[in-house]
């Protein structure tokens, strides 16, 4: 019998994946923020390929634990708006690689992602006071951080 109204501490599964509802809500809404309204999974393939430049599909799918399919099409479809280019390796002309364009990575270095975060969150949770949302970001940071670097040694 499982009894819902007993609070231990621990989070539950339910728990766990209404936070993860609020991540991607909070994600989408900074994302609006920046005026790059691009879906999430977007977005974070498209800061891999910034943050490898010269990488390969395969390579991204690999970091952001994404179908290969999937990747595939969303760089073609970067690569068909102009966001990211393709070329072939010297050493290996079966071989592609993909870069961000130029003029796109110096329009997302202007953004300040840390100030559309916190907007993001006070506008989905705006009783939250302002150290109250540097404490979400602050934590949020930590664990991204704690299981970045774990998955990075699982690779």
């Amino acid at each position: 019998c499982l009894n819902l109204t007993f609070y231990t501490g621990i989070m539950t599964l339910g728990e766990l994946y209404q936070l993860a509802r609020m991540l991607r809500d909070i994600t989408i809404t900074a994302g609006s923020l920046t005026h790059m309204s691009v879906h999430p999974s977007e977005a974070m393939v498209f800061e891999d390929i910034v943050q490898h430049p010269n990488t390969t599909i395969n390579q991204v799918a690999e970091r952001t634990h994404l179908a290969q399919s999937r990747v595939s099409t969303m760089v073609n479809a970067m690569i068909t708006e102009g966001a990211v280019t393709v070329s072939t390796d010297s050493q290996d002309q079966r071989r592609k690689t993909l870069q961000a364009s130029p003029q796109l990575l110096q329009d997302i270095k202007a953004i300040d992602y840390n100030k559309a975060i916190r907007q993001a969150i006070h506008r989905l949770y705006p009783s939250l006071s302002e150290h109250q949302i540097a404490d979400v970001t602050q934590h949020l940071d930590h664990i991204f951080t704690l299981l970045s670097a774990d998955s990075r040694r699982e690779s």
